[in-house]
């Protein structure tokens, strides 16, 4: 796994809904490209409510630690109560055929991240 980006952007659409958020909010995105025999086959995005974690700086980090972001997310007192991942297989779009493409291979896979909204307790 190779970490591409991570840092704040606008939600898009699928993913403020599912966060209950309005398109366009700022989130805290993390994108990954993920392999498979050395071959890159999936980029996948998460993203995560920017008041929920713009105080938790383990999750602006490439390795969170052990558990990933959603341990540091309970860590800090927040609890999941839902959690929505929706996965699209398809040729690489040409935005993220770069991504994939390595001499030789086939370009892969595009796949779409999830969305979780963690809950304090009591909230």
């Amino acid at each position: 796994m190779s970490v591409l980006y991570i840092g704040p952007m606008e939600a898009p659409e699928d993913a403020a809904q599912r966060l209950g958020v309005s398109a366009g909010t700022q989130v805290l995105a993390r994108r990954r490209l993920y392999f498979r025999n050395g071959t890159p086959v999936e980029t996948a995005t998460s993203y995560l409510p920017w008041d929920v974690v713009k105080d938790i700086p383990e999750l602006f980090a490439e390795n969170p630690g052990g558990g990933g972001i959603y341990a540091r997310l309970e860590d800090h007192g927040h609890e999941f109560t839902e959690f929505v991942e929706t996965l699209q297989a398809r040729p690489a779009c040409p935005h993220r055929s770069g991504v994939h493409r390595r001499p030789g291979t086939d370009p892969g896979a595009c796949g779409s991240g999830g969305a979780g909204r963690p809950r304090s307790e009591g909230r």
